[in-house]
């Protein structure tokens, strides 16, 4: 991912690295904020504790806020939604996702399917309102009326409180299924990422056993070829000692004639 600046609450610019997106990442992972509804003290608190870790980092160093580390996943959140939609709409063959992009995913999921059971509740709850504040009034209406009036009331909502009992336990069986549902997503897209994970480990080692050969490849060839200018030196230096004592025997006879 290309770097990303952004300004801490000390109006300190901060240079935002592959290696501090990882670091983010697990953290998040670490103290896990979707555990705790939108806009909660307990999940204001989690992003508190991740800005703490961060900053008591040394390598890589960070200089963040609670609300500097939540703007920048909310970044890192769109730049992924939107590198989704591209490889949507573009053909053939799309890029190998990174472990970040990866975990991101993931926890996008995380977000989303905690966010929809707590809207699910909210709605579930504002009906069991609406019902206890119909169940008020009705009783108070009954104890206004007489005692025969009140008897062939019940019989007649008789039915219906049947009726009642059924939408409440279809909505509980809803909320349980929808639990279930969010846990079972949540456990696949775990493995998944594993698995993921698993495969880019191999991917990079396979890299380093071609490089490592490479390396070593180049070593040799560069190895052989300094042998043989050394070998060409010395042979090159066995020539000059010959020539030089051929010149010298030359002169010597020439001087005896």
């Amino acid at each position: 991912m290309a770097e990303i600046e952004q300004k801490t609450s000390s109006k300190k610019a901060m240079t935002w690295t592959d290696e501090h997106n990882e670091v983010l990442i697990r953290e998040m992972f670490l103290f896990q904020p979707w555990n705790y509804k939108k806009g909660s003290q307990q999940r204001g608190h989690a992003w508190e504790m991740i800005s703490d870790s961060l900053n008591d980092l040394n390598t890589p160093k960070f200089g963040v806020t609670q609300k500097s580390v939540r703007d920048h996943y909310t970044l890192l959140q769109k730049q992924q939604k939107r590198r989704l939609r591209e490889e949507e709409k573009a053909s053939g063959i799309s890029p190998e996702p990174s472990e970040v992009e990866i975990a991101i995913e993931e926890m996008i999921e995380l977000f989303r399917s905690r966010d929809d059971d707590d809207k699910v509740l909210e709605e579930k709850q504002k009906e069991n309102s609406v019902a206890e504040v119909g169940k008020a009034v009705e009783m108070r209406q009954l104890s206004m009326e007489t005692l025969a009036e009140s008897r062939k009331r019940k019989s007649e909502s008789k039915d219906g409180e049947k009726s009642k009992r059924r939408v409440s336990t279809t909505g509980s069986e809803t909320i349980a299924y929808l639990q279930k549902k969010s846990d079972v997503d949540a456990q696949l897209k775990r493995e998944e990422l594993r698995l993921r994970q698993i495969e880019a480990e191999e991917r990079k080692q396979q890299q380093n056993n071609v490089t490592s050969q490479q390396e070593a490849l180049t070593k040799a060839l560069t190895d052989s070829i300094a042998a043989q200018q050394r070998q060409q030196e010395q042979l090159m230096h066995q020539m000059q000692l010959q020539n030089t004592a051929l010149l010298s025997l030359m002169q010597s006879i020439t001087k005896k004639e």
